[in-house]
């Protein structure tokens, strides 16, 4: 009998304890402590979106203008084809102009880079510019930060021509490759513009 007394009294000792332990363990929130859909847990409030705080109170975006873009935790995240701290300036700004230009293969001349299109804001046009068989031809380039990527096209005189390059201040260097139909190597030149 005294066993079962024993085990009775061992079993209530260890219920016990584990209630003690249970009600001294606090988790650092309780439900309805977070805001703004944040999630309580052993840590704390686990927020979400742009909301940040002891109880996911403060909205970081509150305040924060993207005018063409979407604030990330009080930061713009800007759409293709603008930049910006307000995703206000369009990318392809930086390189609309007139420039004159030379190439390493001696041709100079003038060109204009235009945008390309009411709607394709990280596309831009560069008219007017020779190639090394001395065709006069427009480009199509891309466009992301200061970087301009012209992907491979064909041209009207049978030619592909690629090439990829970056714009510094008032200039943009782009290295070029060029090939004839039927050619077997590319010619490449390296195009130096100069806002004027």
């Amino acid at each position: 009998m005294e066993s079962k007394v024993f085990k009775g009294r061992f079993f209530y000792f260890i219920v016990a304890i584990l209630l003690l332990i249970i009600s001294s363990c606090k988790t650092a929130c309780k439900e309805g402590d977070c805001l703004n859909g944040g999630v309580c847990s052993d840590s704390g409030c686990k927020c979400i979106g742009s909301y940040t705080g002891k109880n996911c109170e403060t909205n970081a975006c509150k305040g924060v203008v993207c005018n063409n873009g979407t604030c990330v935790n009080g930061i713009c995240s800007c759409n293709s084809g603008y930049e910006g701290a307000d995703c206000l300036t369009e990318v392809h700004a930086k390189f609309i102009g007139t420039y004159a230009y030379s190439n390493s293969l001696g041709a100079t001349g003038n060109c204009s880079f235009q945008k390309d299109g009411p709607t394709k804001d990280a596309e831009l046009l560069i008219n007017a510019i020779n190639d090394p068989f001395n065709y006069s031809h427009s480009l199509l380039c891309n466009l992301s930060g200061n970087g301009i990527t012209v992907q491979s096209q064909y041209l009207l005189n049978s030619t592909i021509a690629e090439g990829s390059g970056q714009i510094n201040g008032a200039v943009v260097t782009l290295n070029m490759k060029y090939k004839r139909t039927g050619d077997v190597n590319f010619t490449n030149s390296i195009y130096t513009f100069t806002r004027q």
